[in-house]
This record gives C-alpha cells, sequence and structure tokens, in this order.
C-alpha cells in the first residue's frame, strides 16, 4: 500500500516537482523534494526509505499537512478540468428543469 501513497501525495505538488517517473524511487525523491520546497516540517518524512517501502503513517500525516494548508482539492480539481461552483450554462438548466416538468422562466 505505501508505494501506492508515495505516487497519489506526487499528484497534489506543484506541476515542477510532478514530472513523469515510473520507477517509485525517483518518485519518492521528487515527493520529498517537494515537500522540503514546500516547509514540510516533519524530518521523519525525509529520513524514509527511498525504496517506498516504509512510512505509511508518515505519509498519511504529509498528506494531511497538504490538506490543511490550502485549497487542495480545489488544485486537484481544477488539474483535471472539472469545474467548480454554480456554472451550469442556461440552456442545461432550461433542459434538466424541462425533464422535471418545470415551466421555462
Amino acid at each position: 500500500a505505501t508505494p501506492g501513497v508515495w505516487r497519489r501525495l506526487l499528484s497534489p505538488l506543484p506541476p515542477r516537482a510532478a514530472l513523469s517517473s515510473s520507477l517509485l524511487e525517483a518518485q519518492v525523491r521528487l515527493v520529498k523534494s517537494a515537500m522540503r520546497s514546500q516547509g514540510y516540517p516533519r524530518p521523519a518524512l525525509f529520513q524514509l526509505p527511498e525504496d517506498g517501502s516504509q512510512g505509511s503513517r508518515e505519509l498519511l500525516l504529509a498528506l494531511s499537512w497538504l490538506l490543511a494548508r490550502g485549497p487542495l482539492i480545489e488544485q486537484l480539481l481544477a488539474r483535471t478540468r472539472v469545474r467548480l461552483g454554480d456554472e451550469m450554462p442556461v440552456c442545461e438548466v432550461s433542459s434538466w428543469l424541462g425533464g422535471l416538468g418545470v415551466p421555462p422562466a
């Protein structure tokens, strides 16, 4: 499970840190480097082995730290081009309401 968490932790980090790499060790190094540059305060993360075999607790703490710092969910949604908020176009609203038997305004 730990290798998967390393990969997931890589995705919300700044784009320069999210270089495409299929090697887990490279991903671990990128996460450590990016977390250090973001100011992550726990040295235990940086002492984890680079083979990704250990550290699930520390990785969950790092992910929690990222979530607490700012709008992480919104940033991830923006990267995947999911629109936020009430941005449904008028034509879609009319079609949707028409399907519910609501007369157009």
